[in-house]
């Protein structure tokens, strides 16, 4: 047998077996925030739809609700502002209830001083602090801390705003068998579908998470092709979604690379 045939009878096999996954594959909850629209705080991109309050997990709700919230009475007195449970000032305080949305103020965010610079003050619908934007309920805890799997070195602790365990993450996640499996039922519906959770610095081409929109997979369960897109390939490499392609994630066609080599009728069909 020559290594071409060989190649030939491995390549048929797995799309026999990818034919036979596809009538069950199952629409999965698409990418709920791009990296950039997090580190800029912005609202989910136009793909996804956020995470609504009730599904903070009801344990966790406690942080939300009186993390820095009340003035600290201990102004005078030298103590870790960081970790202590009250704000000392604008940039170290939170409003509650949360009306605003997960955007920063053009007027006022992160500024360290006493005087409030936006005109609308506490009636504003943005974040005025990282602490708001951190513990807005859509962004909380929707990605692992810095200091995970050393948890212990977090000074935080229990309010810190980022999971500290898988229980944590509020964000969809693989489950625990996916990622050990990763046989072609992963990889051809889920791979590349969600995104990262983890902060800490690792290897995007190993990671089984998308990290910029070049990286992202669409669920194949929307039913686009395998053919490449002809606007997606000429557009800006940090344009938003929306503005790569004038169909965004209704297009029929595949949207970069990831798209199209785990795309059900393409996996597997090529040798290496």
């Amino acid at each position: 047998t020559t290594p071409r045939s060989k190649a030939a009878t491995v390549t048929t096999a797995a799309a026999t077996e990818i034919s036979q996954l596809l009538t069950s594959t199952q629409s999965l909850d698409l990418l709920p925030y791009t990296d950039d629209s997090r580190r800029r705080g912005g609202k989910a991109c136009d793909l996804h739809e956020s995470i609504p309050l009730g599904d903070v997990k009801q344990e966790r709700m406690s942080v939300l609700d009186g993390f820095k919230v009340e003035v600290c009475r201990n102004m005078e007195q030298v103590h870790d502002r960081k970790v202590c449970p009250f704000y000392h000032n604008h940039r170290d305080r939170r409003r509650y209830p949360i009306t605003y949305e997960p955007e920063q103020c053009s007027q006022h965010f992160d500024i360290d001083t006493c005087v409030m610079g936006c005109d609308k003050g506490d009636d504003c619908g943005k974040c005025h602090s990282r602490l708001e934007l951190l513990y807005h309920p859509t962004i909380f805890r929707q990605r692992f801390c810095a200091t995970w799997p050393n948890i212990a070195n977090c000074v935080r602790a229990g309010h810190c705003a980022f999971a500290h365990d898988r229980s944590e993450i509020n964000g969809k996640m693989f489950t625990e068998d996916q990622e050990a499996t990763r046989g072609i039922e992963f990889f051809v519906n889920h791979f590349k579908t969600l995104w990262c959770p983890y902060g800490v610095q690792h290897d995007w081409h190993r990671c089984y998470y998308a990290h910029t929109y070049q990286d992202c997979r669409r669920s194949p369960a929307l039913g686009y092709g395998s053919e490449p897109c002809p606007y997606w390939s000429k557009s800006r490499v940090w344009a938003e979604y929306s503005s790569r392609c004038p169909n965004s994630h209704r297009c029929p066609y595949s949207h970069g690379s990831k798209e199209q080599l785990y795309h059900p009728s393409y996996y597997k069909t090529m040798p290496c």
